[in-house]
């Protein structure tokens, strides 16, 4: 059998050589005539035999019997039974298998018939053989409801597998009759095998189901009961949810009723990504054989979609379903796709089966009407109910008593016999309607505004479709026309005046002195009176500068031409960005750990989503990676909406053509199919998807990661220099927020949006620039924050809601009063209020109302046997001495606090407890098998001399032991009983419970050395995910938490080092401007004492880009003192002019920033000076003049010839001096129009004396033609040039610098060419480009070009009026910018 061979849906084949491999198994014969089987929980079976000890057949089988496909005749092989009859499980008769199971001790007996499960999912067949032995243990010592155990063993992977196999070895049961009853779904077959002549090849065929007749009562009524008992005992006994119940889950012996459990399942989370189309967990799950039916037993609250928790009832509604198809004899639910069946899960009734079937009793069809309750509150509330309610059905039905049966109740014996914490809150109803009103506020306004829009719409059919509808209310128009100074940290940012671009005086010396000479001839409105566009100096803005190694690296790679301009959409009307602006509803939730504030957000999830969209995210102390939590919230709002059972409303649509421009990157970062903004067609599936990813990223365009050029030192990373240079991290921060925003706003436009995040405490700082600026602009959102005390909200975000940016409602939880605390005690048992009401009072005066203690001091008690469910008396009870003795405490009135937790976990096995230790460090959801490799001791393990223990010493607390990988699975089986911890939707992920849990492992003994702890973690993922992006932030943070010992203790350091510089350039990429500067930071520490002078770990490339782009992000964070220094110590050491060049514009930004204009264009100048070029000092106008009419003819004849347009270059130091100059023309523009003109024509000269071409040629040929036009007025000779650095920025399509080429073209040399009407699409292309690459000052430009246009075209002034108010909002403080203010200032 060929390994991972799949046909049809995905059938999977056995794993390779399975037979072969099993023979290695000492004592065991395995039956090759007998077809194995594949079960829909993906588990092969294998039959066999075990013999008896002393049996020689055992260990000497014949290698004969394997065939010719073995590899050797001496191999160890599984003989076919051939001497004696072949025991053929699936035909033996009851009473040989009665026989056989019963005589396990009989000497004449020397085989054991058994069943061989095999799984390539190694952990979680071991977590089910661990909870089944559990399960016989306390439950079913016997075995009379499940299979006796044998065995588990491991088979070590083979090159063709994706891991090891585990092999779960059981005493077969059987036939099992339900085969013949029900349909197992399509992922249950046989495998036929038929051998050709040499063996090597297989054709196989599959098992058609069997058929079968109408089920009769009396046979269902054995199965039904038998499976309640299973259910009850697994509930009760283990207190464990299945999760997974369907028809092979049981076993059914039809001659004598008894019914086994026989598959565990994987808990009840295991289709958490049921609900959403996540790349890792929905198109992974949608693939799977039988997916279809394998959803339609999940239970509503399983899909993610609802408030309610999984718990007990989900397996009883899960076993209803499995009742009513039985009886039924179809399924209860079909879809065509996987998401139509889980829509139908969510929302379609199943009719009663007695409308189907005559024979079938009204009562026995209210039982399953009652078990199938979409509301988890609905259904019965334990097994023991429907188990006596079914045997009492029997017992009437049996002796024929029609009294009996009229007067049947459904559910009289319905007490959960399990214990069970009440799902509904106590005490929070007013803070829930609190949460309602501001929820239904939002809504109404976004309706009312709806409603306008849609009547003015109407009223405005005939106009033009280039017009701007005006969509706000009278309100709303008024707010923003009234604007006040909220906006965020990042616009004021944004804001800030940079000395080498500092406002001029309407008339720029530029414009004013070329054109001296100036005829009166020309009065044409396309003779600008504003300068053009420029480069930016302050913190956050976008350079003309494409500087230094990345434009080597571009022309040899192309990537700037293999950049998918996709990603820029077809020109397309921005009206619906400038339309309303509706302030956000902020709800922020004050409390203590513990009082619920999470509980009371997931209760109005109903609510909410009534309404709208609702999303929420935690976040995580332990992993602080830049803007995941905002990613999740995203994901799972895309989630929802394109899991809707029609998603071709033109609200899908329009959120369709709202983020087509960058959803290529978008769907990256979300780890969503690109796939989803496609319309789907006829007959086509409606989601198709890519490969999976494991984690979010935090990444654009592929994903990819590619190293940094060596032309600047390689140390790693995913963005050239030339990039990071440009406009250092504002390209990447800009393009961030502005997609955020945008997606946003999309969202957000016709159905009400509600976002929700605990724990803001936590919150990472780019994330909170994100949030500011949502709320700072209006986007109408309802958003939920959760925090502990006001003083911990990041202050950012606290100051612009003490200036009532947005409409905040504060509610503060308060522990819950007696009454409540009574309440919740008494839903709790369901005994009345006044038995519970002494055992209420001492959970009151222990906890203090806290609803976390209060549910641990109650899981505590029935632990211990406090409290207990009395089967005499049918209801819980309990005993106060009792709880008084368990929770003594030394002083009168001492309550619960992290110390009881702490103690809590002191019970759990050493192995848990070190699984907690590990978890704790890792976040709040960890990998086992990460936990599993850290136990194993394959990392480099540090020494410590004050240990003076003997190698096999281990203490109880000890964490680094490979002796606890064997008890690893039985610990986590104990942490997840304990519910401390719980599965996900990853069978390899486990995640914290509660925060508390999360607290008290922190404090745990194990955990006593926590920086050699995160010294292990960075060296395990180094040793094992070091190529795994996924990980990259998190090796990263660990190698922080261990700087001090790294560098006590590694000597060459340049691997940590260059894992930060990998993150800090990912971080750079996502905006995350202080993640990457921390990084940065850390890599400096971790450098030799001497680092510029080659030697052992020193490497001067690297070093030098270290220093670089640590001082670029020192002055984007406005720290230019360090940025200062390291530029200078920089420029002492090296001595190569290309090295240099990108010091020396990091030097110019800092000189500028300071005001020091003079010396910023010096610095500039001297790299020029350094990269070879001859600078004339002193140049006049006339000698300028002089030259330019040499550049014309030079430019005219090279024209005629096509030689214009040349290769780019690949000389570092060319590219080095391109990139300088197009930074000094920057600079020179506001300082000195004579400096502004010998730059320009430096470049033009310089691209005329060479080959190759600057990458911004350009945008430098855009600046000549404007001088042309301005100085020389030769509108011809302007023409010519406009001509040539088009084709130039199309040979290299750059959105930054095709953007501002588009408007420096389209303001100065396409009004002698076409009318004003054709400019606006020009300009909204450009705004397009400036989208992509975050170049906030071409969008303000171009928005004031567009307004411009529009007033001299004679549109409609409320529309203008309107878009000037809306267009440039997102720029901060505009007016004040002379750069395109001016002209959004003059048109209003």
């Amino acid at each position: 059998m060929e390994a991972g061979d799949r046909t049809g849906e995905e059938q999977i084949l056995p794993p390779h050589q399975l037979y072969e491999r099993l023979s290695y198994l000492a004592g065991y014969t395995w039956d090759q005539s007998v077809e194995p089987f594949h079960s829909s929980y993906d588990n092969w079976h294998v039959f066999g035999i075990q013999h008896a000890q002393g049996d020689k057949s055992a260990t000497t089988p014949s290698p004969a019997a394997v065939g010719a496909g073995a590899p050797s005749a001496s191999s160890k092989s599984s003989p076919k039974l051939g001497a004696r009859p072949t025991f053929r499980h699936y035909n033996t008769s009851s009473e040989a298998m009665t026989d056989l199971l019963s005589g396990r001790n009989d000497q004449e007996r020397s085989f054991t018939p058994v069943i061989a499960r095999v799984s390539t999912h190694s952990l979680r067949l071991e977590r089910e053989y661990h909870l089944k032995k559990a399960f016989i243990q306390t439950s079913d010592p016997e075995c009379n409801h499940t299979v006796r155990l044998i065995s588990l063993v491991r088979l070590p992977p083979r090159q063709s597998d994706s891991g090891p196999l585990a092999v779960e070895i059981f005493e077969s049961p059987g036939r099992n009759y339900l085969r013949d009853l029900t349909d197992f779904g399509p992922a249950w077959y046989f495998l036929k095998q038929h051998s050709t002549k040499d063996n090597d090849n297989l054709s196989r065929a599959y098992m058609s189901p069997e058929p079968r007749g109408k089920l009769s009562l009396a046979t269902f009524l054995d199965f039904a009961v038998g499976a309640s008992e299973c259910l009850e005992l697994l509930h009760h006994g283990l207190k464990v949810v299945h999760g997974e119940i369907r028809a092979d889950a049981f076993h059914f012996n039809q001659d004598t009723g008894v019914v086994k459990i026989v598959n565990f399942g994987s808990g009840p989370r295991s289709f958490e990504h049921a609900g959403g189309l996540t790349s890792a967990g929905w198109s992974t799950l949608s693939r799977q054989t039988g997916i279809k039916y394998r959803l339609m037993f999940i239970a509503p609250e399983q899909t993610g979609r609802m408030s309610a928790e999984p718990d007990y009832r989900t397996d009883l509604y899960s076993l209803g379903i499995l009742f009513w198809t039985m009886l039924a004899g179809e399924p209860a639910f079909e879809g065509q796709t996987p998401m139509e069946m889980m829509q139908a899960v969510l929302s379609k009734r199943l009719l009663p089966i007695s409308n189907m079937r005559f024979d079938i009793l009204d009562c026995l069809s209210g039982i399953i009407l009652r078990m199938t309750q979409k509301q988890i509150d609905d259904r019965y509330h334990s097994a023991s109910g429907l188990r006596h309610d079914l045997v009492e059905l029997k017992r009437i039905l049996g002796e024929g008593d029609s009294a009996a049966l009229l007067n049947f109740k459904i559910g009289s014996r319905d007490v959960s016999s399990s214990f069970v914490l009440p799902m509904s809150i106590m005490g929070r109803s007013q803070e829930k309607r609190k949460i309602v009103q501001a929820m239904e506020s939002i809504a109404q306004r976004q309706q009312s505004l709806h409603q306008i829009n849609a009547t003015r719409m109407n009223s405005r059919a005939s106009t033009t479709t280039s017009t701007i509808s005006d969509h706000n209310d009278r309100s709303d128009m008024v707010e923003g026309m009234t604007r006040s100074s909220d906006v965020s940290s990042q616009d004021a940012k944004d804001t800030e005046p940079s000395p080498a671009l500092e406002p001029v005086s309407s008339t720029n010396p530029l414009l004013r002195r070329l054109s001296v000479d100036e005829p009166e001839c020309y009065d044409s409105p396309v003779v600008a009176e504003k300068p053009p566009l420029e480069s930016n100096a302050s913190r956050d803005s976008v350079q003309t500068t494409l500087t230094v190694d990345s434009y080597v690296s571009s022309s040899t790679r192309n990537t700037h031409r293999s950049k998918p301009m996709a990603t820029v959409a077809p020109r397309r009307p921005t009206k619906h960005r400038y339309g309303h602006r509706r302030r956000c509803e902020v709800i922020m939730i004050y409390g203590s750990g513990g009082l619920g504030k999470s509980s009371l957000i997931q209760s109005t999830q109903g609510e909410i989503r009534r309404l709208g969209y609702f999303a929420s995210a935690k976040f995580d102390p332990a992993r602080k990676v830049p803007y995941e939590t905002m990613l999740r919230a995203l994901s799972s709002l895309f989630r929802q909406i394109f899991s809707e059972s029609d998603i071709n409303t033109p609200y899908h649509n329009h959120i369709r053509t709202g983020i087509r421009p960058f959803w290529s990157s978008l769907s990256t970062m979300l780890d969503l199919p690109e796939s989803l903004v496609s319309m789907e067609g006829p007959g086509q599936s409606r989601i198709h998807f890519g490969h999976p990813n494991k984690a979010l990223q935090l990444e654009y365009g592929d994903g990819s990661t590619s190293s940094l050029s060596a032309a600047s030192g390689n140390c790693g990373g995913s963005q050239s220099m030339t990039d990071f240079l440009r406009g250092g991290t504002s390209t990447y921060s800009s393009k961030c927020l502005s997609i955020f925003l945008e997606v946003i706003r999309v969202l957000a436009t016709s159905k009400m949006t509600c976002l929700s995040f605990d724990d803001l405490q936590f919150a990472d700082e780019e994330s909170v620039d994100l949030i500011c600026n949502i709320i700072g602009r209006k986007l109408g959102l309802l958003i939920i924050f959760t925090c502990r005390e006001a003083e911990q909200i990041p202050r950012p975000l606290r100051s612009m809601l003490e200036k009532g940016t947005a409409n905040l409602t504060t509610i503060t939880l308060v522990p819950l009063s007696e009454e409540e605390v009574i309440d919740y005690v008494s839903a709790t048992l369901v005994r009345p209020r006044e038995y519970v009401l002494s055992l209420a009072v001492v959970c009151l005066e222990k906890t203090n109302g806290n609803p976390f203690y209060l549910k641990q001091m109650l899981e505590v008690c029935h632990r211990k046997g406090c409290l207990w469910y009395s089967w005499k008396d049918s209801a819980w009870e309990f005993d106060l001495d009792r709880v008084f003795a368990e929770f003594e405490s030394e002083s009168y009135g001492d309550q619960l606090n992290t110390s009881f937790i702490s103690k809590r976990l002191q019970d759990l096995p050493a192995t848990a407890r070190a699984i907690l230790a590990w978890g704790s460090l890792l976040g709040s959801t960890f990998s086992f098998s990460l936990v599993q490799e850290l136990f194993s001791g394959a990392f480099d393990r540090v020494e410590d001399s004050s240990d003076q223990r003997k190698p096999d010493e281990v203490k109880e607390s000890e964490i680094y032991s490979a002796k606890l990988c064997e008890t690893a699975v039985e610990g986590l089986q104990a942490a997840t009983q304990a519910y401390i911890l719980m599965p996900t939707g990853d069978e390899d992920q486990f995640s914290f419970s509660h925060d508390r849990y999360l607290q008290a492992s922190a404090s745990l003994q194990e955990r006593q050395d926590v920086e050699s702890m995160h010294f292990y973690i960075a060296q395990t993922l180094m040793k094992y995910s070091n190529t795994d992006s996924h990980s990259l932030y998190a090796r990263a943070e660990h190698i922080c938490q261990a700087k001090r010992l790294i560098k006590d203790r590694v000597q060459h350091r340049s691997r940590y080092r260059e894992i930060l510089s990998q993150a800090a350039q990912r971080a750079i990429d996502s905006g995350a401007r202080p993640t990457a500067l921390q990084y940065y930071l850390v890599c400096f520490s971790l450098l030799q004492p001497n680092p510029w002078h080659e030697g052992p770990d020193v490497y001067y490339d690297e070093t030098l880009d270290i220093f670089t782009r640590a001082a670029q992000l020192h002055w984007h964070q406005g720290l230019p003192e360090p940025a200062m220094q390291l530029a200078a110590e920089a420029l002492e050491a090296t001595s190569v002019a290309s090295d240099r060049a990108p010091v020396w514009i990091i030097t110019s930004r800092l000189l500028s920033q300071q005001g020091d204009i003079a010396g910023a264009f010096q610095a500039l100048k001297t790299s020029i000076i350094e990269l070879g070029v001859e600078w004339e000092k002193s140049l006049t106008l006339e000698v300028l003049d002089t030259q330019f009419d040499e550049l014309r003819r030079r430019v005219q004849e090279a024209d005629q010839s096509n030689t214009l347009v040349k290769p780019l270059l690949q000389d570092p130091a060319r590219a080095c001096l391109g990139a300088v100059l197009a930074e000094a023309i920057s600079a020179a523009f506001w300082s000195d129009a004579t400096m502004f003109y010998q730059v320009a024509s430096t470049m033009l000269h310089q691209h005329m004396a060479h080959e190759n071409m600057f990458p911004q040629m350009g945008l430098g040929f855009c600046y000549f033609a404007m001088i042309a036009v301005v100085r020389k007025l030769d509108i011809p000779f302007a023409i010519q040039c406009e001509d040539c650095g088009r084709r130039m920025l199309e040979e290299y399509k750059d959105s930054y610098t095709y953007g501002r080429g588009l408007a420096l073209n389209a303001m100065f040399i396409e009004g002698f060419r076409s009318p004003i009407r054709e400019h606006i699409p020009i300009f909204e292309e450009a705004i397009q480009h400036a989208q992509v690459s975050g170049d906030k000052h071409l969008l303000l430009l171009s928005h004031g070009l567009i307004a411009s246009c529009r007033l001299w075209q004679g549109d409609d002034m409320a529309e203008i009026e309107n878009y000037c108010m809306y267009a440039a909002e997102d720029f901060g403080d505009w007016s004040k910018d002379v750069r395109g203010g001016t002209y959004l200032t003059a048109v209003r």
